[in-house]
């Protein structure tokens, strides 16, 4: 089996990857239903990472290459469970671990307003 890494960002000013209540209690926040990253960003690969410029909100981050082809893929047509088959068969990865990345990834764009806001 290949050895991936695991997504990770880093970021400049980041918010918590959980939010809280109403009621004071923390929930982990969970993605849009077919992601879809905000216009604002721009993207530069530096080195082994990608370090994403968000105009709108004035932060950068720095995702590794597995993390940027989460948010690369976040086209608004693409469901988690797509992104997670297409990381699965790229990198032969068990699929439960890689569904579960994916959606803590897309939890972690979320908070950091990488993605447009989902309309229940």
């Amino acid at each position: 089996m290949v050895s991936r890494p695991r997504p990770s960002v880093q970021a400049v000013r980041v918010p918590g990857a959980m939010l809280r209540s109403p009621h004071g209690k923390a929930q982990a926040n969970r993605g849009p239903v077919n992601p879809k990253k905000i216009a604002e960003l721009q993207t530069a690969v530096v080195g082994n990472e990608v370090v994403v410029h968000d105009t709108l909100h004035e932060q950068v981050h720095v995702l590794n290459p597995i993390a940027a082809q989460i948010l690369e893929f976040c086209d608004g047509e693409t469901a988690p469970a797509a992104i997670a088959g297409r990381l699965c068969r790229e990198y032969g990865a068990d699929p439960s671990v890689v569904e579960r990345d994916v959606d803590a990834m897309l939890a972690q764009f979320v908070s950091l307003r990488l993605l447009e806001p989902s309309n229940p």
